[in-house]
């Protein structure tokens, strides 16, 4: 019976670790490219609803330039430039994306919230807000 149980506390932790992973990746990765970004596309986005759509438009020097869409696809966050990359673990369901602009004299801002779950874990409520620095250095 300690076998079983531990055992279970094993499955139940490795899931809470890469949902807790996939989370920061694609919370960090959506953080960074906002940061760098010159504007967003808002023909090309979706704000405000489940699956939200978010495009920007960059000059960063990693990807020559052009656009960075981030959407949700069945249970993962992609991220579309030249190629769609997953930024989330396999053994994760992403099931709420949303994406908020708030726009100001200088500035904008892009918040996300995000809810994740894995099958070991209960679903979890991220959260993050990042300005393009292009907004307001001008």
């Amino acid at each position: 019976g300690g076998v079983i149980s531990l055992n279970h506390s094993v499955i139940a932790s490795r899931g809470s670790r890469d949902l807790n992973l996939s989370a920061a990746t694609a919370l960090e990765r959506i953080e960074r490219e906002v940061k760098d970004a010159s504007s967003v596309v808002q023909a090309g986005s979706t704000f405000k609803v489940n699956p939200g759509v978010l495009t920007i438009a960059t000059s960063n020097a990693s990807t020559t330039g052009g656009t960075m869409k981030f959407s949700l696809s069945g249970p993962q966050v992609l991220l579309t430039t030249n190629a769609t990359t997953s930024l989330t673990a396999a053994g994760v369901n992403v099931s709420s994306l949303i994406f908020y602009l708030a726009t100001s004299t200088n500035s904008s801002s892009i918040h996300v919230t995000m809810t994740i779950s894995s099958t070991s874990t209960q679903s979890r409520y991220f959260y993050d807000t990042a300005v393009l620095r292009e907004s307001y250095v001008k």
